[in-house]
């Protein structure tokens, strides 16, 4: 009725808890005659045995926590709306460690690793514990690299060979049904401590592994269904040991801001909440990424970085080769900031083949960025984008008072660009930028993380945004 469905955003939790009341009583919830019913596992179950959910509590690293305040600074400071989904990804990668967010590739240094992130080390603490009790562990994690690091870190530890089962189309590792069950079925038989990494994406169903009684929750799912999914691979029928849960949190070592964690923890603890009560609303039942993200640029803090740090630096071409494609447009646009010029960096789509547009007092240039992953040469892709994209926006976009412009042309690559294209380039006049050259330029200016969080947040979100920024600087 409208009794209960009318204005519940405009109520206060008290009238809210006063409506639930009701609607319980005529619904006679909890009651054996209830119109409503609602069975959980653990009360259904009862030969399951106890769970403990546990936090792994540790503290940022100095360089995590200085990435960490320059980010939320550059968010403070931007009048835009940032681009959720960028900052979301650079946050998760730094917590998750620092190197993941720094760019740095897995090496065979494991101690630099586990020194590098004291998240990393606690967990290793509480497997070390396992280990003590002759115990097994499934590990979760999300992303392939975060994974890859805790296979090779792990195996290293504790000199184990671990598997990973995860969703990797190019990988054997996402098998079919039967070698997925191989997997299984030779970490359960080992005797003793034995460690398996999987991503919950693909352990959500289907999946029993009640030899292991221990879950650590590396990296953790926005969803906290699916996160219990995953915990009920071991938390089922056949489960005889007590069951632990652990969940790394790590905290600011000065208390003088909540961290990542913290917020993730406290919006998962509060979705559970929802669902466990799903008939009292609340106004907090969703949170949207651009909201997560604005509640750190809401946090009452005077942490502030250090003047001589700017957060983690991202100073070699390995490094710019495991940014994605906006963060090193992003990347670029900061080097011309760096070097004095306006920049405009341009919308994610629909740009017209113009990433990025730097004006200065005596001139205008239209990049074109092209990130890659590999060693391979790069064809004439960029040079076709600023052929085109050059003309248009001199035609739709620049305003008439940058008319006396001639708009120079320059495609950058963190990689490098083909013989044809170079020809190409040199008879339309198109300037190239290659890795030796981007080299230089991050080694002068020492773009950090950080800065290219404050770039993307800036980031134009139309061409007439970009039309009316130009305007602004030639009025």
């Amino acid at each position: 009725s409208d009794t209960y469905e009318r204005d519940l955003d405009q109520k206060t939790e008290v009238e809210r808890q006063e409506l639930s009341l009701q609607l319980r009583r005529r619904l006679r919830y909890g009651r054996p005659d209830a119109f409503v019913l609602r069975r959980e596992k653990a009360e259904c179950l009862a030969d399951l045995p106890p769970k403990n959910e546990i936090t792994i509590p540790s503290e940022l690293s100095s360089e995590q926590r200085e990435a960490h305040v320059s980010f939320v600074n550059a968010i403070r400071d931007t009048s835009e709306k940032p681009h959720h989904f960028q900052l979301l990804h650079y946050l998760k990668q730094l917590y998750l460690h620092p190197f993941l967010a720094q760019g740095e590739n897995i090496c065979d240094d494991t101690q630099t690793w586990i020194s590098s992130s004291p998240k990393l080390k606690s967990v290793i603490d509480v497997l070390k514990d396992i280990r003590r009790k002759d115990e097994k562990v499934l590990i979760f994690a999300l992303t392939q690299r975060m994974q890859d690091v805790l296979q090779k870190v792990l195996g290293d530890v504790f000199d184990l060979s671990i598997d990973i089962i995860n969703g990797n189309p190019q990988s054997k590792r996402a098998g079919n049904t039967s070698y997925r069950q191989n997997i299984i079925d030779q970490f359960s038989a080992m005797e003793g401590f034995n460690i398996l990494i999987l991503s919950p994406r693909v352990a959500g169903v289907g999946l029993t592994i009640t030899a292991a009684n221990n879950v650590i929750h590396y990296e953790r799912w926005w969803n906290p269904a699916k996160e219990a999914q995953a915990t009920d691979r071991v938390y089922r029928i056949g489960q005889t040991k007590t069951v632990n849960v652990y969940y790394p949190i790590s905290k600011d070592p000065q208390g003088q801001f909540t961290s990542f964690d913290e917020k993730l923890a406290g919006l998962l603890e509060e979705k559970k909440r929802i669902a466990k009560d799903f008939l009292t609303p609340s106004a907090t039942m969703t949170l949207s990424d651009d909201e997560f993200i604005q509640s750190f640029a809401n946090q009452s803090t005077t942490a502030r970085t250090s003047p001589s740090s700017a957060g983690i630096v991202i100073n070699s071409l390995e490094q710019a080769l495991r940014l994605d494609g906006h963060q090193f447009e992003a990347l670029i646009a900061v080097l011309y900031d760096k070097q004095g010029y306006n920049v405009i960096l341009g919308p994610r789509t629909r740009d017209r083949g113009i990433d990025i547009t730097a004006i200065s007092k005596n001139e205008l240039i239209v990049i074109q960025c092209k990130h890659t992953s590999t060693d391979n040469s790069l064809s004439n892709d960029a040079i076709e984008d600023l052929e085109e994209g050059g003309a248009f926006y001199r035609r739709e976009v620049f305003p008439r008072s940058m008319s006396h412009f001639l708009p120079s042309r320059k495609a950058w690559t963190n990689g490098r660009f083909d013989a044809e294209t170079k020809v190409l380039a040199a008879r339309l006049g198109v300037e190239l930028g290659e890795n030796r050259e981007l080299s230089a330029l991050l080694n002068l200016h020492r773009p950090s993380l950080a800065d290219i969080a404050k770039m993307e947040a800036q980031r134009a979100k139309s061409r007439d945004k970009i039309a009316e920024l130009c305007r602004a600087l030639h009025p």
